[in-house]
C-alpha cells in the first residue's frame, strides 16, 4: 500500500513539473534532424563510411484546406531528396497525403495510462502504454519526455514488461523523427535535432561521435606547412631530384574553407590543387567537384568509398594495424594501407607493398600520393615541416639525411658509384671530399 501511495505521489509530482514547461512545437520551420547511416557486419561493427541523412522542416503549404508544413528528406551520399507533408494541432502531429488523408504520427498530449499500441492474437496480447512523464536536461536545455513500456500477456497473465521508447516533446522518439534504426546490414543512428536559432539536442550516440572526432586530431591543412619529397628514377640517376610542396592561400570555395597546395621548383611555383578538411577527411578539387583524398578516421578493416576509374573502381583500406610513432615528444598516428582495384570484368588487384598514411602528414610517398604512384619515378617523403619548425622525418628520410639513398625496393645501390652527403651521385668528386660508396663514408 505504501509503495502505491509513493508511486501516485511521484506521478502527480512529475505531472506538475511538466505542466510548468511550455509546450515545445514539433513543426518549426528550419528545424533539422540529423542521422548517421552505415553498413555493419554480423558482429555489428561498422564496415562503411558514415552517410548523413537529414529531415528538415521547410515552408508552409495547403493540402485540402489544411495548413501544413513541408518536411524534406535528404540522403547526402546518394544525393536523393524527397518531400512529405505534415501538420500539428492540439499537441498532435499528423502526416498528410496528396488527397488530404491524415495519419497520426505523434501525440505529445498523452498521459500516464494512455495506450499507444495494442495487438491481440488468440490468447496472446501486447499493449504499449505510457508509464511515466519526465523532464530532463540536454546540452543546457530542458525537455519533456513521455516514457512508453510494452506489456506482454498470455491467457490474461502478465509474462513480461520491457521498455518501448521515450517520446521527447518537439523532437519525436528518442531515435528521432524516424525511429527505424536497423535495416538488415544497414544501421541508422539519430545524432541531433537542431533549431533555427542554433539550439541543439544531442543524443548519447551523437555526443560519443563528437568526442571521437575531437580527440587530439592532427590537422592536415596548416598554412605554411611544407613537405620535401625525393623523386628517383630507376633508369637514370641524373634525373633524380627533390620536390617541395607548400600549403598557403586560404580561401572559401563552395561555402567551405579551403587551402591551395603548390610545388616549388627551381625558380618557379606550380599550383597543384585546392584542398579542404572536415571530420578527419581531406578532399581535393577535381574540376568542379570535391573528391576524397585521405580519410584519417578509418579503423582497421575499413576502407574509403569506392572511386570510379576507367573500367573499374578503387578503394584504400586499413590493412592490419594502426600504430603510433613518437618523434621529439610528439605522437603520430600511422595507418597501414593497401590499394585495391576491382575491374568491371570481375578481376581484382591489390597493390603491394602496403603504404603508410600518417595523420596530419599524408602518405610515405608525399602529400600528393595516397598510394604508390605507378609511373617511371619513385616518390618518397623525406620530411614534413610545420610553420613553427616541428618536423616529422620518415624512415626513408632518416637514411636520406644520413647520405644513404633508397630506391623503390628499399635496396641500397651497391654499384660502386660515389654519392655526396645529400644522396646525389657525385659526377665529379673532388679530392679530399667526403662521399658515400656502397653505403659507407669514404674520403676521396
Amino acid at each position: 500500500m505504501k509503495k502505491l501511495v509513493v508511486l501516485c505521489y511521484l506521478l502527480i509530482w512529475a505531472g506538475k513539473c511538466l505542466a510548468q514547461i511550455d509546450y515545445e512545437p514539433f513543426l518549426l520551420e528550419g528545424k533539422t534532424w540529423l542521422y548517421h547511416e552505415y553498413d555493419v557486419n554480423f558482429g555489428g561493427e561498422r564496415t562503411s563510411d558514415i552517410n548523413e541523412i537529414t529531415y528538415t522542416v521547410l515552408g508552409d503549404t495547403l493540402v485540402e484546406k489544411l495548413d501544413c508544413k513541408i518536411i524534406r528528406y535528404y540522403n547526402k551520399k546518394k544525393l536523393e531528396s524527397s518531400k512529405g507533408v505534415a501538420y500539428e494541432r492540439d499537441k498532435k502531429v499528423y502526416s498528410v497525403n496528396q488527397t488530404g488523408d491524415t495519419t497520426l504520427i505523434f501525440d505529445f498530449g498523452m498521459n500516464v495510462g494512455d495506450t499507444l499500441l495494442q495487438m491481440t492474437m488468440d490468447e496472446y496480447s501486447e499493449i504499449t502504454e505510457v508509464t511515466g512523464l519526465i523532464d530532463f536536461h540536454n546540452n543546457g536545455n530542458q525537455y519533456q519526455g513521455i516514457v512508453l513500456e510494452t506489456f506482454y500477456e498470455t491467457n490474461g497473465r502478465l509474462t513480461e514488461v520491457s521498455p518501448y521508447d521515450t517520446i521527447i516533446l518537439g523532437i519525436g522518439y528518442s531515435e528521432g523523427i524516424d525511429p527505424i534504426n536497423y535495416m538488415g546490414s544497414c544501421v541508422r543512428r539519430f545524432v541531433s535535432c537542431t533549431w533555427p536559432d542554433g539550439r541543439q539536442y544531442i543524443t548519447e550516440y551523437g555526443k560519443k561521435y563528437l568526442e571521437e572526432q575531437n580527440k587530439d586530431y592532427e590537422p592536415f591543412l596548416v598554412e605554411g606547412k611544407k613537405w620535401l619529397v625525393a623523386v628517383n628514377s630507376p633508369f637514370n640517376s641524373e634525373w633524380d631530384h627533390t620536390e617541395t610542396y607548400l600549403l598557403q592561400d586560404e580561401e572559401t570555395m563552395d561555402d567551405v574553407v579551403s587551402m591551395k597546395m603548390y610545388r616549388l621548383g627551381a625558380g618557379d611555383t606550380v599550383y597543384v590543387s585546392t584542398l579542404y578538411e572536415k571530420d578527419r577527411k581531406v578532399y581535393f578539387r577535381d574540376e568542379d567537384q570535391w573528391k576524397l583524398f585521405y580519410d584519417f578516421g578509418l579503423d582497421v578493416g575499413e576502407s574509403t568509398e569506392r572511386e570510379e576509374i576507367g573500367d573499374g573502381c578503387y578503394t584504400c583500406f586499413v590493412n592490419n594495424e594502426i600504430s603510433y610513432e613518437e618523434q621529439d615528444a610528439v605522437s603520430y598516428k600511422k595507418m597501414q594501407m593497401k590499394y585495391n582495384v576491382e575491374f568491371d570484368s570481375g578481376d581484382r588487384y591489390t597493390q603491394e607493398p602496403e603504404i603508410y598514411w600518417i595523420e596530419g602528414v599524408g602518405s610515405m610517398c608525399g602529400p600528393t600520393y595516397n598510394y604508390y604512384p605507378v609511373d617511371s619515378y619513385t616518390h618518397m617523403l623525406i620530411f614534413c615541416t610545420w610553420p613553427d619548425g616541428r618536423q616529422y622525418v620518415t624512415e626513408y628520410g632518416k637514411k636520406y639525411l644520413e647520405g644513404i639513398r633508397s630506391i623503390k625496393n628499399e635496396q641500397l645501390k651497391m654499384n660502386n658509384e660515389m654519392y655526396d652527403l645529400q644522396g646525389f651521385r657525385a659526377m665529379h668528386p673532388k679530392k679530399g671530399g667526403i662521399y658515400i660508396r656502397n653505403g659507407k663514408k669514404i674520403r676521396k
